[in-house]
Order: C-alpha cells, then structure tokens, then sequence
C-alpha cells in the first residue's frame, strides 16, 4: 500500500510503498517519520562511508606516532586531502551548492592531531552550511529588490 509522507530530511513530499505483509503484523504508521527521498538516503550512506575513511586514515596516522616517516606522511596528507575534497563535495550537494573554496587549513589540522578529525568534519559542515545561508539571504534581497 503506498503512504504520502514527507523526508525525514529535505522535507520533500514523498510517496512510499509499505508491503501488506507488514501492515498486516505491524504499524505502518510507526516508520513513515523514518522515510527518506532517494537523493538524501544516498548522500546519507554516502556520508557515512567517508566518515569511516577519514576515521580509519587519521586513526592510522595517529597510531603511526613516533615512526611516522615523511614517505609516510606524504602518502596520508594525500589520502586525507582526497577524503576530506569529497566529504566537502558531498556537503556542496546536500546545500545544492555549485562550488566549493578549498584551504588546506583541514588537512593540515588532520596531520597534527589526527584525533581531531571528528571536530574538522563538524566544522566543515558549518562553514558549508552558513555558506548555504548567506547565499540563501542574498537571493531573497535579490528577489525583494525586484
């Protein structure tokens, strides 16, 4: 049976098709708050998946302490400088933003305190989403002044 929702996320209106089987032993009602459109289930899993690879990248680092080489280094400056652009480039798709600046000011906090690296995801996020808000400001003063 299809039920019209909203995502959990986006807010977007979305229909979603419950089995009778188990609207007949459960309440269907219980998981339509759980509901996601397709585009924001996928930047979910998405998201998570980098997590995990920063998490490992920087956990290895940091368990590296005293025999980290400059090979070594180099190799995973590159490795959380990659994760770190595409985490990014994720958060300019949930925003529905074009581009992105990039300062290695992230990176650079990775390397020196790899245990940090929950607190540069989280600040990523911010900076991305005030920029989201500022745009979103401009174009309703845009939009007033027509």
């Amino acid at each position: 049976m299809n039920h019209a929702t909203h995502c959990k996320f986006c807010h977007k209106p979305i229909t979603i098709e419950i089995s009778d089987e188990y609207e007949v032993n459960n309440d269907p009602l219980k998981i339509l708050p759980l509901a996601s459109c397709n585009r924001c289930a996928d930047i979910r899993v998405e998201r998570r998946r980098l997590e995990d690879k920063v998490r490992v990248t920087a956990m290895t680092l940091a368990m590296a302490g005293k025999h980290r080489t400059a090979e070594v280094a180099a190799k995973t400056r590159t490795v959380i400088e990659k994760l770190l652009k595409d985490y990014a480039n994720l958060i300019c798709r949930w925003h529905y933003l074009s581009g992105m600046t990039w300062d290695d000011a992230a990176v650079d906090t990775v390397m020196e305190h790899p245990d940090k690296w929950p607190d540069v995801l989280k600040t990523l996020w911010q900076i991305f989403r005030d920029a989201n808000k500022e745009r979103s400001a401009a174009l309703r003063a845009a939009a007033d002044n027509l």
